[in-house]
């Protein structure tokens, strides 16, 4: 019996041992889900004037009536009816031009986002039509793009080294003019071929 009860204590002890380390080990706060009355209340105050969901769905809705094509009407005054002293003043037949029916509009069951799908033709120019000389494939040369050159993203040292000129000379020194290549035996010169040397 004693041995028992020397197992039971032991048994307790163990028991009160993990007990006490389950208390001593912090458990991670919980996130309450729903803010308090408190910060529903600032939020009301600070935006208080301020409709922004409305706004929003006003502009939306603003856009997508300019974007969607209407009927046009295209009759002329005055064509296919008679005027002066008595002529019937039926009303006359209007001619008009149905509008093609749209797609439908990436955004269209997304409240909260404008896609604009318009193409900007000024930004066409900026645009690289053929892979430059010294990049072997697009992603390369992508990449390179997307890589800010500023001093704001890289440290100094880096960013003098992007902008270093491949060349340089110093205040003075005469330049020599560039010779052709070999092979390189005629030359366009105002529209006409003249050979070099000649």
């Amino acid at each position: 019996e004693e041995e028992e009860d020397d197992e039971s204590s032991e048994d307790e002890d163990e028991e009160e041992d993990g007990s006490k380390k389950a208390k001593e080990t912090p458990q991670p706060a919980l996130v309450k889900s729903v803010p308090s009355m408190e910060q529903e209340m600032l939020v009301d105050m600070a935006f208080a004037n301020d409709d922004v969901v409305a706004q929003f769905k006003e502009e939306k809705e603003k856009i997508v009536d300019e974007e969607t094509e209407k009927d046009l009407d295209v009759t002329l005054p005055g064509w296919g009816s008679w005027g002066g002293i008595g002529t019937n003043d039926k009303p006359k037949k209007q001619i008009i031009k149905k509008a093609k029916p749209s797609a439908p509009r990436k955004d269209a069951k997304l409240d909260h986002v404008i896609i604009n799908t318009k193409k900007n033709r000024k930004l066409q120019s900026h645009l690289v039509k053929h892979l430059p000389h010294p990049y072997k494939s697009r992603s390369v040369f992508e990449r390179e793009m997307r890589q800010p050159v500023g001093p704001q993203w890289n440290s100094i040292r880096s960013f003098k080294n992007m902008i270093k000129p491949i060349q340089s000379t110093v205040d003075g020194v005469v330049i020599e003019p560039m010779t052709a290549p070999k092979g390189f035996d005629k030359v366009m010169i105002r529209g006409k071929r003249k050979a070099v040397g000649s």
